[in-house]
């Protein structure tokens, strides 16, 4: 079986299947109409074959009537034994002089024996029928019920209209009937298979955006069916360590913070110069700390969304204080709503204009639209990032030599935390080049429809 890259190609051929079982089926209604319209020809045999037919009956032993029926039942007519005189079964009985003067042939061949004659009245048209050297021919089904000398009666009849068109249908027709039920019953097949794969898509992409298992019901082949499995206990198995390293990591910001404490009360007796080294040694380990513990969170499990009005955000942030002075100026061009955490959204952008002020001294910030996205830059006149770096200064506790020679505090985790939350929120995070010296932060996010 081939294996489908997607399962486009299946409702592809879904649909192609559709459309020629549709064409099929154009094709056997105008058919047929065809032979409804055609005058159709029943023939009934010569009074002295069927009064043969009728001495070869009786005289045959009963065990040995239902072979000799089966032999002398063809395409033309069909032969059978009621225990009752069959009744009419056609909503109309048509009554024709010309067929009654037929039947009446028929009883003197057979010398008195009880018969009578009957029509299939579904004919909009009749005509009389007429006796050829093949035997009684008309345009309509005839039957013949004539009374066995075991009181059984022989029905001699012709098809049904309906039988007729039916063995004149091309075996062409039925022949792509049956093509198109297997390939019908193919592609349920397929698709039954493909099911659990694609479940699975759909719940790594969740789990991917919210860190909480979706399990996926097993179905298809064995061997889908324990991937499934395995795919279900992983989901399990990384969700727990998920919250396990985020309990892990709460538990030792506690304690740590507890340890801090004890040497800011421990240095108090210290000389000022060497109580000032080392508490700003203590004040590196709690940023250490508490950057490791943002890391982490903002990698694990994604909180509810809601609406987050961007201007507001950002104004809320201008008026915290966390910058001091007049280091960063903000322009709001366009109203931007998001969907998203505010807390979170905050903190990356905490760190993007925290990064613009430590290495350019000033931060200018914009916010707008671009199609159906925000778009909100960061720009500065620092020394920028080159090229090459542009995806390193992403990777988690990395340094730039710059940074290192003129021991500016971090731990190279701000830009990875802004990357996180704003990937977790379905967006992006750019940097390029400015105009005159310094670096731009772009970052995009998709509005709230």
């Amino acid at each position: 079986m081939p294996s489908f890259r997607s399962l486009m190609m299946v409702r592809s051929l879904a649909l192609l299947t559709l459309f020629i079982f549709a064409i099929q089926m154009m094709v056997v209604f105008v058919i047929w109409r065809e032979q409804a319209q055609r005058s159709e020809t029943f023939i009934l045999p010569l009074p002295a074959k069927i009064a043969a037919i009728v001495d070869l009956v009786d005289g045959a032993p009963p065990e040995q009537r239902q072979l000799l029926l089966r032999a002398l039942d063809t395409g033309d007519f069909q032969v059978r034994i009621e225990r009752q005189r069959p009744e009419n079964e056609a909503r109309e009985s048509i009554s024709l002089t010309a067929f009654k003067q037929a039947v009446a042939q028929y009883s003197a061949e057979l010398k008195g024996r009880p018969i009578d004659g009957m029509v299939g009245g579904i004919q909009s048209r009749f005509r009389d029928p007429v006796q050829t050297k093949d035997g009684l021919s008309a345009n309509f089904p005839m039957r013949l019920n004539i009374q066995l000398n075991s009181g059984e009666w022989l029905v001699i009849e012709t098809p049904s209209l309906a039988d007729a068109r039916f063995r004149r249908m091309p075996v062409g027709v039925f022949a792509g009937l049956f093509g198109l039920v297997i390939a019908s019953l193919a592609l349920i097949t397929i698709w039954q298979q493909f099911r659990p794969v694609r479940d699975m898509a759909e719940s790594a992409r969740k789990f991917a955006g919210e860190g909480k298992p979706l399990l996926v019901r097993p179905g298809g082949s064995r061997d889908i069916r324990e991937l499934v499995s395995a795919f279900n206990n992983l989901q399990e198995q990384v969700s727990t360590l998920l919250s396990n390293r985020t309990l892990m990591m709460s538990a030792m910001s506690h304690d740590v913070r507890t340890y801090l404490t004890r040497l800011r009360l421990r240095i108090e007796d210290l000389e000022p110069d060497s109580r000032e080294a080392a508490e700003k040694t203590i004040n590196e380990i709690q940023a250490l700390l508490e950057d490791t513990l943002a890391f982490a969170e903002a990698e694990g499990c994604s909180a509810d969304h809601e609406p987050v009005y961007l201007a507001q955000l950002f104004s809320d942030l201008m008026t915290s204080g966390q910058f001091g002075g007049d280091k960063v100026t903000l322009d709001v061009r366009e109203r931007a709503l998001v969907s998203g955490h505010a807390g979170r959204l905050q903190r990356a952008f905490v760190n993007l204009i925290a990064n613009a002020v430590k290495f350019g001294s000033a931060a200018s910030v914009t916010v707008g639209t671009d199609g159906q996205q925000a778009l909100i830059t960061v720009a500065d006149r620092g020394p920028g990032i080159p090229a090459e770096e542009r995806e390193l200064v992403f990777q988690p506790f990395y340094r730039r030599d710059f940074s290192r020679r003129r021991s500016i505090e971090g731990a190279g985790l701000g830009l990875a935390i802004a990357k996180s939350i704003i990937a977790q929120h379905g967006g992006q995070i750019r940097l390029s080049e400015r105009p005159g010296g310094g670096l731009i932060v772009t970052v995009l996010l998709p509005l709230a429809t």
